[in-house]
């Protein structure tokens, strides 16, 4: 039986508690070495507040730290494995190539801290590596904990630089176990469980290899439109439990949004919307605003209940800068509400939004579908 959308099980949950408990030893026995009771006696209110008030900024630089690091090891052992360099994310700050040039942009995508996109080498239905590309972050977070703690000891009495050592030691070693410990989760699978299903699974190397494919072309101001068709074809009974399956499905309904054929789109969302389908929540959201658009342009009655539906409205709220939230939502104002004041705040966001978006070919086809959307109206 096919593998139900959910969040972490009872024993990933565990394992993710135990890894935060076993890291959190780890600092706190590093702490008693920046402790000193007698000193803190005789400090001042005022003292104690700047002394203490620094460590905690030191340990929030150790963790930005180990974050960039951990995106640094998919980096490295990326490019050390044959793949090229497409796209590095903090946050929501991105460092784009765009041909032999390079370009800052802003994205934010749920349930990430951060993203290291690489372009893949060789042909999609060729083997290529996989295990130390998506485990290579795990790897640089282990290597810089166990450097801080021989560090550590070579300190002395400076309180400040143990404590940014005890955090990259600490974080480093809860951020390996949470990446590298296999976990499906609901937003996105972690590099652990990467690792593994890409090991075993023929069809799931091929669909990341076309992902990655996918997400370096658009970079370069490619369409999906005219990409390689052969690249979005799944096999008849492909496991669309499996995550990294369902989002190479995903992106065969994205690729019928980018040709217009809204007939088709509408009727891969409602095969994807299954719940027997393992797409990752941010998926089914973005597949619901697309299955609503559709209805709109193609003069069917919206099922606006699916963007209300309690997961897919909580991401829909965190990703509402999303150009695709914003379109269905411009859609929506148009054709549902008959609201023309709200439709232009709606477009005066997508229009804000669209000046640091980092795949403008994105940007093109939105526009598009809210020309359909205006027209419709007329009509």
């Amino acid at each position: 039986m096919a593998e139900k959308r959910k969040g972490a099980s009872t024993g990933q949950k565990f394992l993710g508690l135990a890894a935060g408990m076993g890291a959190g030893v780890v600092l706190g026995i590093m702490l008693v070495r920046i402790l000193d009771m007698n000193a803190i006696a005789q400090m001042s209110p005022g003292e104690f507040a700047l002394s203490y008030g620094l460590l905690i900024v030191v340990l929030a630089l150790a963790l930005l730290l180990q974050l960039i690091i951990h995106e640094a090891g998919h980096l490295v052992f990326g490019l050390a494995t044959g793949y090229g360099f497409s796209s590095f994310r903090i946050g929501s700050l991105m460092l784009q190539r765009v041909g032999e040039t390079f370009r800052v942009r802003r994205l934010s995508i749920p349930g990430t801290g951060g993203q290291c996109l690489m372009i893949p080498p060789g042909s999609p239905d060729k083997p290529y590596p996989v295990v130390l590309y998506n485990l290579g972050g795990v790897i640089a977070n282990l290597v810089t904990a166990a450097l801080a703690s021989v560090l550590v000891p070579l300190c002395g009495g400076n309180r400040t630089l143990v404590g940014f050592l005890a955090g990259l030691c600490f974080f480093g070693i809860a951020l390996a176990l949470v990446n590298g410990i296999p976990q499906r989760g609901a937003a996105v699978p972690n590099d652990g469980w990467n690792a593994l299903n890409l090991h075993k699974n023929e069809l799931a190397r091929r669909s990341l290899w076309v992902q990655l494919a996918v997400s370096g072309r658009l970079n370069q101001g490619e369409r999906m439109r005219d990409m390689p068709n052969e690249w979005f074809v799944l096999p008849e009974g492909a496991d669309l439990s499996n995550v990294l399956v369902s989002t190479l499905a995903v992106f065969e309904e994205n690729r019928l949004v980018d040709q217009h054929d809204f007939e088709g789109a509408l009727r891969a969302c409602e095969r994807l919307l299954a719940a027997e389908v393992g797409a990752p929540q941010m998926y089914v959201a973005l597949l619901a605003c697309d299955l609503v658009f559709c209805q709109l342009v193609l003069g069917l009655e919206p099922e606006v209940s699916r963007l209300e539906e309690q997961a897919t409205a909580a991401l829909l709220r965190q990703m509402r800068d999303n150009p695709s939230v914003l379109r269905t939502q411009y859609a929506l104002a148009l054709l549902v509400d008959g609201d023309k004041a709200k439709a232009a705040s709606i477009r005066a966001e997508f229009d804000k939004i669209a000046r640091s978006y980092p795949a403008e070919v994105d940007i093109t086809l939105e526009r598009e579908l809210m020309a359909l959307a205006q027209e419709r109206l007329l009509h």
